[in-house]
Formats: C-alpha cells, structure tokens, sequence
C-alpha cells in the first residue's frame, strides 16, 4: 500500500474492511462523519495503516480529509488482493511501453516560431502536428508481436500483411528517409563521438547527459536572436529527445543510447542522416526481442516506436465510419487519443487471450494500398508469375514450408509454380516440423500422470493426429489458395481485369481453387489437347486419359421407368444410367493397382479445366481407390463435377434442369474455417457463371459435403420443405467427443450462414433464413465404425 499523508483527528477509529459498510468508499466515509466527539477543528496528526492481524485499517483524519482518501484506500487494497491472487496464479502480465509521445507533446506545445523553424533545419518538423498523448499498451503489444523482421511486415494472418519501410516512416512522421544509414560507432569512433557532444552541451562528461538536462534546454526561454551555439545545441537536444523519447525508446530511465550520436554529434548535417530507416530497424530489433510465449512472467517491456506500428496499421484498416482524410501533411497530424482508442476497440476480436497479456485483435481487415504507397512489391504480371519468379510474400520470407506428402494433396494446385522453388522446399519442411510436435505431446502430458498403460488415452491420442493431420492438409491448402489469391488481386491493381466476365476459359471465377489453376497456368495451355478422347468426351468438359479401354466395353443399362406420384425427375422423367458390372469394375480396380513404375504413376488419367482445373495422376486414384484409405479431396471434388455435368446433359431443355445442385467439398471446408478465410464473393462461383446454367434459386435440393475429422459429412437443403438434412455415417465419437446427433449444433450455423450469403449476392430477391428450418440428422444410412 502507497503510504497516505497523516491526518487529524483525536483518537484513530477501526474500519474492518470486509464488513458491509466498506463495500463502498462513500458508506465508509459516512460511518466515518458520525463519530462521536469529533471537532473538524481539532489538531493532531496520525497515519493511515492496514493491520494484518485483524484485517483492518485504522483511519485517522478529519471527516471532510477522509472522504476521497476512505474510498482511494479501499479502492487500492481490493485491487492488491486482486493482483496478488492473480500473480499467484501466473496469470497477471505488466506490459510496460518505452514510447512516451506525451513527453515529447508537453514539450513541443511550448516551442515559439523560432524553435520550430529550428526543427524545420533538421528535418523534423513533421514532429510538431503530432495530437497524440497515449498510447494503448496491450494493442502495442499485440502489434509488435505480428511484425516480421525478415519481411518487414506485420503480418496480421496467413492472408494479409502490411509491409512498411523507411518510406512509410516519412510518410508519418516526415522524418528524412535518404541519406546516410544510421550505424553504431566502434569503441574508438564512440569515446570521440561523446566527447563532441560532452562539447556542445558543455558538460564534463557524458554521463552527465541525461533527459532531465535536455528538457531544461527545450525549455529555455532563449534571447533574440540565437546564437550559433544556442541553435546547435537546441537541435541536438531536441533529436537525443524525441529519438530518446518516441522514435527509438529502449528504456525508461533517463539515459541516453550511444546507439545513434553519430548522427547527432554531426549537428550541421542532421538531415543528412536516413532517420525512417533507423526507425524501421529499430522496430525490426524490437520484435526479434518480443517472447513468443509468457510462461510465469508477470512484466514485458515493448520497445521501438509503437507509435509508427498503430498508425501504419490503423490508416490500412477498412472502417465502417473512419475519421481520416488524405490529406498532404503528415499522417501522424490525423489522430487523436479519442479517435485511436475508437479504432483499437472496433478492431478487437476477444478480450481473452488465454497465454498472452494482451487481448486478439485483428477483426477488420485491411485495404488493398495502390501500387505506388507499397514500394515493396515488384512488378508482377502473369508472364513472370507463371516462370516460377519468386513473390514477395510471407510465403517466401516468413513461413515458407510443404512437405513431400502434399504433394499427393494438391495435384489441382501447381505450388512450385507458384511460389517459386525455393519456397516451396522451405514450406515442406515447415509443415513437416508442424507434424513431427504432435509426437511431443503424450511426453508433455506424462509430465503430470502416466498414461502410457492407459489405452483409451493412447487410442484417443492417435486419433487426434490422424485428425490434425487431415485438418492441416486443409489448412495448409487455404493458406496456399488465399496466398495466390492476394497475388492475383495485386495483378488486377496493376494492370486491370485479366479477363472478361463469361469467358469460360479465362480467370473468371472468383474462388481460391481456380485462382491457383490461372496463376500457374495460361489459358492456352488448359484447353484439351485434341487426342484425348472422343468429340463426346470433349464437350462434357472432362475426360479419361489413356484409359484402359479394353476394361470398359459392353456396359449393361438400366431403364428407370416413370412413377407419376413422386415429384422428382428420376421418378418423373424416363431416363437412362449406365452402371459398371461388378466383374469389370473388380478388373479394372485390379488393373490400376497393378501399375507399379513411377512413370505411369507420375501420368495424368483424369483432368477438369472448368471452372477450375484439377488433375488427377494414376498415383491420386491408386491412393484413393485403396482399401483403408481416405479419399483425397481432388478426387471428391471431381467426381461431384462428373455429377453435376451429368444433370446437365440428363436435364437439358427439361423443367427439372438444376433439381439437384451439387457443391464442391472446398464450398465447406472454407465455411468452416471462418474468419479471414471467408469471403463469399469468392464463393460466387459455387451459385452463379457460365456453368451454371440454372437459377440456383429454383432448385430443390442443394447438396454440399462437409469434411469432419476423418469422414465426410452430407449436408441437404431441401428448398421446398425448408428442411435442412443431414448424413452422416460415423457412428462412434469423434476425436473431440461429439456423437453423430451433437457435432453438428454449430457446424449447421456456419454453413447455413455462408449458404444465406452467397445466395443473397447470386440471387438479390432471394431472402430466406435458413437458420429457422427444420433440421434432422438422417438415421437410415449404413454407418462406419472404424472412426
């Protein structure tokens, strides 16, 4: 407890602070006024002390003294009792911020003309608009834990980053951003260094230079006019000052870092110094000292310039009601305390952040910077982009890594081609490390109890990495896709719309999927080749390629007769399916797990160009086909293509063309995954286009597949009966413990919620609430027990 002043009073009353009476400071000061024998005139001078015997403080003042003072006391002890619980705990974190902008504004509100002219000299006179006072310690925390020092960017997620540079520097402060970089001196270079300053600022020696002296010459009502050693010294004061203070702050004491006074000492060409520079790498060294983690630490010291991160940051957030105008002068003269702590809490995720001090940020999203506010990305068009030219990206400087195995997992996805060789073996070794700490787990639970007899903690173990490690793939696969997709929004901005809307085979759908098909790939080169299949084969928009044909002669049919009581077209219309006889599929499966060299298994059998490209080699249908095995999401995806275009032909010129539509598997895998990753114009192309014939609106049934752990889960919207069904074969728990009837309470929101969106944007008079359906889970299917 902070010691209090002594007060008057004649004897010392005892308040026990957990009675009723102290629950408010008010309450205690009113017990307090009605003491007996009291005069206000009464002298005598006692202290205020808390006795931890009994729990109590003893209060001694006049009444009128105590009523502020009762109710600060109290105030002070709860929270004591707070924090002291809580750092028992491990869970209290101080963060304390070395940028103090209100220093500098005290100081500069009461320079006159002359004094900014002075600044003006040395090139920091964007310094003086700045309004600021405050800085919001936990968002600085949270910022300087997303800044990248190699790529210089604060990478907010896997889909958005903001890279700044000394350009960005000058663009908020003013400060000068050319010239001579700003390097520590050698032991020689320092001694003479301080020196000329010990001699500008005639002091003895340079531990006598200290912040206290150096505001007593900001402050300093000096004659007219200045003399030349007045002016010099001034503007070596000012620039240790602010540098001490707000560009470059590493302590909070009053010491002055020989980091930058070979700048400094040269008082005359103090301009000539590439200062944004300085403070770029001054942010950079901050973050490489940031803890990734907090384990049982109860203070963190953020240094650098906080400031320069919240307002980069902040001016490329997209706000609804946004205060800031552009205008030519600096952009630190557009904030104000009010509006940034207006900014900061718009922007917060959730005040829990369980293992760090501060809360997640991160909600809005950033604006696309014209090409000339980002001089870091280097021209880009689709030539270089497709010769395997390296992106400036997070993917190449940060994390850069994608093991040999998913190779297998994105045969519709060219990732060397796209991000270039070298990221791409940095990025395979990257999710392989990612896999590899998943064995470390039961090492870290047996720190607490011994689980290697128990066998459902094992079994339960495995399962959880068999699903990480389905779960990863897909991730991994967004990340990719939203990478490709930022690159090619960067195309856009450059050089306009790579394509026309409708051209079937141009880059006209806005999903990640077929974004990494044109980033890698010309268009030219995705048209068929003319050998592969027949005239039939070519105009359903997929084929076999060197297909074993003698497997795939004498198909029987089926004639499926009409019933006139059911109002669906595979009961109301006569049409005819081809199914495979069991023999001949029983020798074609053998025939394809035959085939053992790595250049057939390396060959292309199946392909799709519209309206994205995927591509299957002999070895994805060996590895799906497989007894025991999962079946790769390529492979699901294509064979739902095969589907849809089927009802196409099937129903072409019919009323029941578009019945049934079908969604691919990546429509719910970014539904679940939310957040940055979910964006439904870029799933437009799952409702609206050139292949899509119908009005998707006016289907009865839309049938999406949704992957869960380590199955795939059917999801029916019945647009008829408003009545939302789903299959789902797994019978046992899932790895999170969630039965067939309860995994789905929140899984139907998310994709229901994306279906509302992408069918209001496809459809504009659509305005269903899907949320209100009925919902089953479908019993009457054959279920899966092997988990």
């Amino acid at each position: 407890m902070d010691p209090l002043s002594t007060a008057c009073v004649p004897e010392a009353e005892v308040i026990d602070l957990e009675s009723a009476e102290c629950r408010s400071g008010a309450t205690m000061a009113k017990s307090m006024g009605h003491s007996s024998g009291f005069h206000p005139k009464q002298q005598g001078h006692r202290k205020i002390s808390l006795s931890p015997q009994s729990k109590a403080l003893k209060v001694s003042g006049t009444r009128g003294s105590l009523n502020k003072t009762a109710a600060r006391v109290v105030s002070r002890y709860r929270q004591s009792r707070v924090l002291n619980r809580q750092k028992k705990d491990n869970t209290t974190f101080g963060i304390n911020c070395r940028c103090q902008p209100k220093c500098v504004v005290n100081i500069i509100k009461e320079f006159d003309d002359r004094k900014k002219e002075l600044i003006g000299e040395v090139g920091f006179d964007g310094l003086l608009d700045i309004k600021l006072t405050k800085v919001n310690r936990q968002f600085g925390a949270w910022l300087l834990s997303k800044v990248d020092p190699k790529s210089c960017a604060i990478v907010k997620d896997v889909n958005q980053e903001l890279p700044f540079g000394p350009n960005d520097v000058n663009a908020v402060f003013g400060l000068p951003c050319s010239g001579q970089p700003i390097i520590p001196c050698s032991q020689d270079e320092l001694d003479g260094k301080k020196q000329i300053l010990c001699e500008i600022f005639e002091i003895p020696n340079f531990s006598h230079l200290k912040i206290s002296l150096l505001e007593r010459i900001l402050k300093k009502q000096y004659g007219y006019p200045m003399t030349i050693d007045e002016k010099r010294v001034f503007m070596a004061a000012f620039v240790l000052y602010v540098t001490t203070k707000l560009l470059a702050p590493q302590s909070c004491a009053n010491f002055i870092s020989p980091r930058y006074i070979m700048a400094v000492s040269d008082v005359d060409n103090i301009k000539q110094y590439n200062w944004s520079q300085f403070v770029v790498d001054e942010v950079k060294k901050a973050a490489e000292s940031m803890p990734t983690c907090f384990p049982n630490k109860a203070q963190l010291s953020i240094n650098g310039c906080i400031i320069f991160l919240m307002v980069k940051y902040l001016r490329n957030l997209q706000f609804r009601k946004v205060g800031i105008t552009c205008v030519k002068t600096c952009h630190i003269s557009q904030f104000e305390d009010d509006q940034i702590a207006r900014m900061i809490q718009q922007d917060v995720v959730s005040k829990h952040n369980p293992g760090f001090p501060f809360p997640r940020y991160g909600k809005l999203q950033l604006m696309k910077e014209p090409r000339e506010n980002n001089p870091h990305v280097p021209e880009l068009s689709p030539l270089n982009l497709c010769s395997g030219s390296k992106i400036p990206s997070r993917a190449i400087d940060g994390g850069k890594n994608l093991i040999k195995f998913l190779e297998s997992h994105f045969s519709s996805l060219d990732v060397r081609g796209t991000v270039g060789s070298q990221a791409y073996e940095e990025l395979k070794s990257y999710v392989q490390d990612g896999f590899d700490r998943i064995d470390e787990i039961l090492p870290t639970i047996s720190d607490f109890v011994d689980i290697s007899t128990m066998q459902t903690a094992i079994h339960a173990s495995n399962l959880f990495k068999r699903a990480f490690k389905t779960n990863i793939t897909a991730v991994v696969k967004i990340a990719i896709r939203a990478a490709v997709t930022k690159v090619i929004d960067t195309i856009e901005d450059i050089q306009g719309p790579l394509h026309p809307w409708g051209d079937t085979t141009a880059m006209g759908y806005h999903t990640p999927t077929n974004y990494s098909t044109h980033a890698t790939k010309d268009a030219s080169q995705l048209d068929q080749p003319t050998e592969f299949g027949s005239d039939g084969q070519k105009k359903r928009k997929y084929t076999v390629e060197n297909p074993p044909s003698h497997l795939l002669k004498h198909k029987s049919k089926r004639v499926v007769k009409p019933n006139r009581k059911l109002m669906s077209p595979f009961m109301s219309k006569q049409c005819s399916t081809e199914r495979l006889e069991s023999r001949i599929a029983d020798d074609l499966y053998s025939y394809i797990m035959s085939i053992s060299d790595d250049a057939s298994l390396e060959k292309t059998w199946l392909q799709s160009s519209h309206p994205f490209r995927i591509s299957l080699t002999l070895r994805n249908i060996q590895e799906t086909i497989k007894i025991g095995s999962q079946m790769d999401s390529d492979s699901l995806n294509l064979a739902i293509r095969i589907m849809f275009q089927q009802e196409v032909e099937r129903f072409h010129n019919t009323n029941y063309l578009g019945w049934r539509h079908f969604i691919n598997q990546d429509f719910g895998m970014y539904a679940l995954a939310g957040e940055e990753f979910w964006e439904a114009s870029h799933q437009l192309a799952h409702f609206s286009g050139p292949e899509v014939v119908y009005d998707v609106s006016e289907s009865h049934l839309i049938l999406i597949p949704v992957h869960l752990f380590n199955h795939y889960v059917l999801y029916v919207f019945n647009m008829e009966s408003k009545k939302l069904s789903v299959l789902d074969s797994l019978n046992t728990e899932d790895p999170l413990g969630e039965s067939r009837f309860t995994r789905h309470d929140k899984i139907k929101i998310m994709v229901s919620q994306c279906v509302m969106e992408c069918m209001r944007l496809a459809s504009p008079g659509w305005n269903m609430d899907i949320l209100n359906w009925d919902f089953e889970t479908v019993e009457n299917i054959p279920e899966q027990q092997n988990g």
